[in-house]
Parts: C-alpha cells; sequence; structure tokens
C-alpha cells in the first residue's frame, strides 16, 4: 500500500497532495460513520440552504469535501491529480489552496442564490474541478495539446470543450441549476485571475523580473 501511495500520490506536490488526502479522508470518515451508524458526517458538511442561514456558514466552501458517489470521488481526484500540479509549478501551494478557497466558495454563493429554484444539499468537487480547468486555460491556453477526438489543438480550445461537455453532462443528468453553479465557480477564477493579472500587469503565475535582476543581467 505504501508503494502504490508513493507511485500514485507521493510524486505529487505538497499542496496537491493534502487537498486529495482531505477529500479521501472525508470519504473514508463520511462511510465510517455511516456503517457504524455513529454520525453523519455529509449532513454536516454539505452546503444546506436551509441550514446555512443558521450558523453552518462554513458548508459554503466545505461541500467539496463530500462527494456525490465513490465514481465522483475518482473522477475529480484524477482530475485534481492532472491539473493541481501544473498551477502549483506556477503558483505556491498557499495560492493554490487559495484559489481552490475561491472557486469553491463562488460555486457554493451561486447554489444559495439559487435555493429558490432547487432548496436541495449541495455535495461534490466539480465546481472547484471546473475553476482549477479555467486556470489551466488561462496560463497555459497558448500552448499545444493533444486531446482525444480533437487531434493537435491548443489548450484554452481542449478546456472549452471539457468544460462544455461537463457543463452538458450536469445539466441532463443533475439539473439546470447544478450546471449554473458549476459556471459560475468557472466564472468567479476567471474574473479572479483577470483581476490579478490587470494588478500585477504580468500574466498570473508569472514572477515580475525585479529592476535589480535586469541590471544584473546587464
Amino acid at each position: 500500500m505504501c508503494r502504490f501511495w508513493h507511485r500514485c500520490v507521493g510524486s505529487l506536490p505538497s499542496g496537491v497532495r493534502l487537498i486529495l488526502f482531505l477529500m479521501a479522508a472525508a470519504y473514508i470518515a463520511a462511510w465510517a460513520g455511516r456503517i457504524l451508524n455513529a454520525y453523519d458526517l455529509p449532513r454536516w458538511l454539505a452546503l444546506n440552504p436551509a441550514a446555512f442561514g443558521v450558523g453552518r456558514i462554513l458548508t459554503v466552501a466545505t461541500y467539496v469535501l463530500v462527494p456525490a458517489g465513490p465514481m465522483d470521488l475518482i473522477f475529480n481526484l484524477l482530475l485534481i491529480g492532472w491539473l493541481g500540479p501544473c498551477l502549483e509549478s506556477m503558483w505556491s501551494r498557499w495560492e493554490l489552496w487559495t484559489y481552490c478557497l475561491l472557486t469553491a466558495v463562488a460555486g457554493g454563493t451561486a447554489k444559495l442564490l439559487l435555493a429558490h429554484f432547487d432548496p436541495t444539499r449541495l455535495i461534490g468537487a466539480m465546481p472547484m474541478v471546473c475553476g482549477l480547468l479555467v486556470a489551466w486555460m488561462r496560463l497555459r491556453g497558448h500552448e499545444r495539446a493533444q486531446a482525444w477526438l480533437l487531434g493537435q489543438t491548443t489548450v484554452l480550445r481542449m478546456g472549452l470543450v471539457m468544460l462544455a461537455a461537463w457543463t452538458i453532462f450536469l445539466w441532463l443528468n443533475a439539473g439546470l441549476i447544478s450546471a449554473v453553479i458549476v459556471l459560475a465557480a468557472a466564472l468567479g477564477g476567471w474574473l479572479y485571475l483577470a483581476l490579478r493579472w490587470r494588478l500585477n500587469r504580468e500574466p498570473p503565475g508569472h514572477p515580475v523580473e525585479s529592476q535589480r535582476m535586469r541590471r544584473l543581467e546587464l
């Protein structure tokens, strides 16, 4: 088991590893609580619009730790393990965690605003994963990528196709509100990066070269 963990996860950056560990640990803890009939972890972590107004404010972000099922967990873990290292290599683990938190809150806020149309609870990390996809598109959009069915294309086009496919899938299987929530998280991530880009006057993830370093190179 240790060898399997090291081979699959141990080589990932520390920030990504922590995210994967929290999601896997939350799933195992929820499963244990259900089997032992001792506690209901999803009830505490999921975003329930009715309970949000009575003190469960943190659930606007913690809902991403509650997967919709084992396949949903595996799908999200694989995508985070794929997209996360690329972003952490350009940022830092703290910047990655901050961005994940921001996109999760953006999706949770959209759920609260649309609670009148869908009062059911919100679970699953898809809003955060779509936020990571948007960051990948924003930072690496000009690079070339090989995609199944698309052939040789750019990261931007590949990401847009993936985002459209996920949105349509959610719309057909979970309803329009779920698709809107995911798009809201993606939009929140895009606006954050656009604002950061404008304030820094450099693409996010690219360090600003200091005047001193330029003089030393000369």
